[in-house]
C-alpha cells in the first residue's frame, strides 16, 4: 500500500509539473522575451516595464497637468503641443482631456533607442470657452488609437512623437 501511495504522489507531481511547464510555454509574451534573450543575449523585460511606466506617467501629465508638459514631452511632441495651445488661444478655447479605458501596449522597443507604444482609449475630450469655462463642444465619444514614440532624456523616457488623428492629438 505504501508503494502505491508513493506511485500516486509521484504521478500527481508529474502531472502538475507538466501543466505548469505547458502553461508557461504557451504565452506569447514569454516566448517573445525568451526569443529576445536568445537572439540578443539580454532580457528586455525590465526595459519594457520601464517604458510602460514612463509612458503612462507622461500621458497622465498630458491629460491632467498640461502645465508640466515639459516633464513628459520633447521633440516633435512638444512642438506640436505648443502649436495646438497657440491655436486654442487664438480660437479662445481650452481643451479638456478625458481619456477612459486606457490600454498601453509596447509594440517595439527598437533596441532600446526609440520605443513604440500603442495607446488605445475612449476619448471624451471637449473644448470650453477660455474665459468663461463653459463648454463650446460636445465630448468626442470616440475610440482612439495613437502610436507614441519615446526617447530617453536623462533617466526617463519622454514622448517624442504622437501619431494619430489630429483631433485626438490637438
Amino acid at each position: 500500500m505504501r508503494a502505491t501511495g508513493k506511485t500516486i504522489t509521484i504521478a500527481v507531481l508529474f502531472i502538475i509539473l507538466s501543466l505548469v511547464l505547458s502553461g508557461c510555454s504557451s504565452g506569447s509574451a514569454v516566448e517573445f522575451e525568451v526569443e529576445k534573450v536568445e537572439k540578443e543575449g539580454k532580457n528586455l523585460y525590465p526595459l519594457k516595464r520601464e517604458v510602460l511606466e514612463d509612458v503612462k506617467e507622461n500621458v497622465n501629465i498630458w491629460i491632467k497637468h498640461p502645465e508640466r508638459i515639459k516633464e513628459a514631452f520633447t521633440g516633435t511632441a512638444l512642438s506640436d503641443f505648443n502649436l495646438a495651445r497657440a491655436l486654442d488661444k487664438k480660437e479662445g478655447v481650452k481643451r479638456v482631456r478625458v481619456h477612459e479605458d486606457q490600454k498601453f501596449t509596447v509594440m517595439d522597443l527598437h533596441n532600446g533607442e526609440r520605443p513604440e507604444v500603442e495607446y488605445k482609449f475612449f476619448d471624451k475630450s471637449y473644448f470650453v470657452d477660455a474665459k468663461t469655462g463653459k463648454p463650446k463642444t460636445r465630448p468626442y465619444n470616440k475610440e482612439r488609437t495613437l502610436t507614441i514614440f519615446l526617447v530617453r532624456e536623462g533617466n526617463k523616457w519622454k514622448i517624442d512623437n504622437i501619431v494619430g488623428l489630429p483631433e485626438a492629438i490637438r
